[in-house]
């Protein structure tokens, strides 16, 4: 792509070489920074003033869900155009940093953990320029301890200013650019949701309705299957499985290599030097907010009393019975505390369709093979969608370092 004539060096090492003609500056000569609104949850309030938090920056857009209001807000934390909103502080570093851009005026505030930047000649370019600014200087904001985007970290960072004009055509091509992404990246997105619906749909009509398509049915005296195949008949889930609990395992002894690995409730959580199974099972994670959730565990490895293993009574194809289970959404029959648990006596008690054993084994042939098609859709479109985003993030960084003319 096209390059200016002349560069000159910036003294910044992640700037480089800018175009003669161009500045270096601190955001704090550039801009005014401020700390967000504390506020209790007395504050809060079903309508009044918008505090916007982090949860509604997505993917660097204002996103009204899960909305805060209080009644009363001072006027100098009002959002005017051109005010950038930083995520200033969050348990996952990954949340720190991400911006949005105000495009007008709007009776909101921001949160306490949330940073508003102000240029002083508000434009989309200064956005841009802050965005990447953030992604450049991680280090100075992520610590062992809190991961937090100061007042004075912020105002600190170098960044590259060209000319005013200058500034309006790299709005003018990146706006266009990066709309063009995001537009394919929604699309691939939406592909993506899609092909997760498919699949979940096939997998529940596939364990509750066979694979034959002009099977004779039955009613099954199930409220949530209503009809199956004549031939298949209904069991109680304690009649064909018997469930316990894993063994307690102190988190210190867990490690991050060893022989076997270890299961939680919501999946491998390390490794042990011993072993409490040996052989194929279903885990149903036991405890937690995912609990009701379905894994599959084979060979030697230690199960904790987060999981509860399935030891099958009668011969059963796993992959059929582990997706039924799946299928259920085992998780609504969680006992509510301040550790979500399931309550396995109410799971035991279920009733399910058994289909022969010939049968359960031609299910989970079938889903075996037209899950993995599925899920390598799946994997390719989420290629797609981080191949485009790091163009997207390097196609910024480019231009607003000057690495590019994009002046016509």
């Amino acid at each position: 792509m096209k390059q200016y004539p002349k560069y000159k060096d910036s003294g910044i090492q992640w700037i480089g070489q800018i175009p003669e003609g161009w500045k270096v500056q601190a955001l704090k000569y550039i801009g005014d920074a401020r700390n967000g609104l504390t506020y209790s949850p007395l504050d809060v309030t079903d309508a009044g003033i918008l505090v916007l938090r982090s949860s509604n920056i997505q993917d660097s857009k204002l996103a009204f869900k899960d909305n805060v209001y209080v009644k009363e807000a001072p006027d100098f934390l009002k959002m005017k155009k051109g005010d950038i909103i930083i995520c200033s502080r969050n348990g996952s570093l990954a949340l720190v940093g991400k911006c949005v851009y105000i495009p007008e005026d709007m009776d909101a505030v921001f949160g306490a953990f949330m940073l508003r930047y102000r240029p002083h000649i508000p434009n989309r370019f200064i956005f841009y320029v802050v965005q990447e600014a953030i992604r450049k200087y991680k280090a100075y904001y992520a610590t062992s301890t809190v991961n937090q985007l100061t007042v004075d970290v912020l105002g600190r960072m170098q960044v590259p200013l060209p000319p005013i004009s200058e500034q309006e055509s790299i709005v003018r091509y990146l706006d266009d650019k990066t709309a063009k992404i995001d537009e394919t990246v929604n699309l691939l997105e939406q592909q993506k949701t899609d092909l997760q619906q498919y699949r979940k749909a096939l997998i529940s009509k596939t364990v509750t309705r066979g694979l034959n398509p002009n099977a004779k049915l039955k009613d099954s005296g199930i409220q949530w299957i209503g009809q199956i195949p004549e031939e298949w008949e209904t069991s109680r889930i304690k009649d064909i499985i018997d469930t316990r609990s894993g063994i307690n395992l102190p988190s210190e002894k867990i490690l991050s290599q060893g022989k076997y690995p270890v299961y939680g409730g919501n999946g491998i959580r390390g490794y042990y030097l011993e072993y409490s199974n040996e052989g194929d099972f279903i885990l149903i994670g036991r405890q937690g907010a995912l609990c009701g959730n379905i894994n599959y565990a084979s060979g030697r490895f230690w199960a904790t009393e987060h999981a509860v293993v399935c030891y099958p009574k009668k011969n059963l194809a796993l992959k059929w019975l582990g997706e039924l289970l799946r299928t259920m959404n085992l998780g609504q029959y969680s006992i509510s505390a301040a550790q979500p648990g399931l309550s396995m006596e109410r799971i035991k008690n279920l009733p399910i369709p058994l289909p022969p054993i010939s049968e359960q084994q031609a299910i989970a042939d079938f889903l075996d093979s037209k899950t993995a098609t599925i899920d390598q859709s799946i994997a390719n479109i989420e290629t797609q969608i981080a191949d485009l985003r790091a163009y997207r993030a390097a196609l910024i960084s480019d231009v607003v370092t000057g690495k590019i003319d994009v002046r016509n």
